[in-house]
């Protein structure tokens, strides 16, 4: 798959790079999380920045995962309803795909919105 090609001028790319031991190249357990986006945007000033905003807040939720047990478990939990058989309403993931979408607002889209 060339990744290259699906992206957009305008996407937010959340990157995660393991990191891996130098004794033995396996994944160390660590990752490294970044906002990746493209300087040919053309969004304005204030939409590049709501957006920038809500991707790093997604980026944070990874600390808080791991330090805040209670939201960790809903997460989890809230992750793995589709293996008690239930749709679930904001996660949508294609069969042979690594691309999850998430759908916000129930999943609908307003009039005025496109992919």
């Amino acid at each position: 798959m060339d990744i290259a090609n699906k992206i957009d001028k305008n996407d937010f790319i959340i990157r995660v790079r393991p990191n891996k031991s130098k004794s033995n190249g396996a994944w160390s357990g660590s990752a490294d999380i970044v906002v990746i986006t493209s300087e040919d945007n053309n969004l304005p000033d204030n939409e590049w920045s709501e957006l920038m905003q809500f991707s790093k807040m997604m980026c944070a939720s990874v600390p808080i995962i791991e330090e805040v047990e209670t939201f960790r478990n809903l997460l989890h939990d809230y992750l793995n309803r589709s293996n008690d058989e239930q749709q679930d309403l904001f996660i949508d993931k294609e069969q042979d795909s690594n691309i999850i979408h998430l759908k916000f607002m129930n999943g609908n889209k307003s009039d005025d919105e496109t992919d």
